[in-house]
């Protein structure tokens, strides 16, 4: 993310749970905001985090993802072109798979994607959201109490302030590793 090519200004947050691991030591290494999480729940984090940003737009990805370094500029530019779109949702495809798998999911994920968006069935990966911050704060945020499913949650609260919007051109790359262990099916 500190790599981004972006034309204004953004701020970096990690929102940890109580990690056990060297996450906030490298985080702070690099310059980066902490908000620690008591609570070891995606959604708490999430909210603990959001919660503290300054910034009109806030963009939501997780540790194990990879964000091209134009993430950010294409996120602000959708929102900045699309008034009335207060969430919008990218291409989540994996990174530590064969290539087979690779390609396999960069063609699914945005035949799904596209086709569910258009049939208004909006399927937001919690790899790889935006939101407004003035309509996230309306609605307050995650529903800190669920431990899966928080961005599908937050997208279909949010969409009764504004439009909901999948943009193709956002993509991250994440791990497969939990898909692996509970099985593509």
């Amino acid at each position: 993310i500190n790599k981004q090519k972006f034309s204004g200004q953004f701020e970096v947050i990690v929102a940890d749970g109580n990690s056990e691991d060297k996450t906030v030591e490298i985080a702070k290494s690099l310059g980066t905001r902490i908000v620690i999480e008591k609570v070891r729940r995606i959604s708490a984090e999430r909210d603990a985090g959001a919660k503290t940003a300054k910034g009109k737009y806030l963009l939501f990805t997780d540790a194990d993802a990879i964000v091209p370094e134009n993430w950010v500029q294409e996120n602000f530019n959708f929102f900045e072109s699309n008034s009335k779109v207060v969430g919008q949702y990218g291409n989540v495809f994996f990174s530590d798979v064969n290539e087979f798998e690779k390609k396999l999911s960069k063609i699914m994920m945005p035949l799904f994607l596209g086709l569910m968006s258009l049939i208004g069935m909006h399927n937001p990966i919690g790899s790889n959201i935006a939101a407004r911050k003035t309509e996230f704060d309306k609605i307050n945020g995650f529903n800190t109490k669920l431990v899966t499913c928080e961005d599908l949650d937050l997208f279909n609260r949010i969409k009764k302030t504004g439009k909901i919007k999948w943009n193709s051109k956002s993509k991250v790359e994440v791990s497969a590793r939990r898909v692996k262990a509970w099985g593509y099916l």
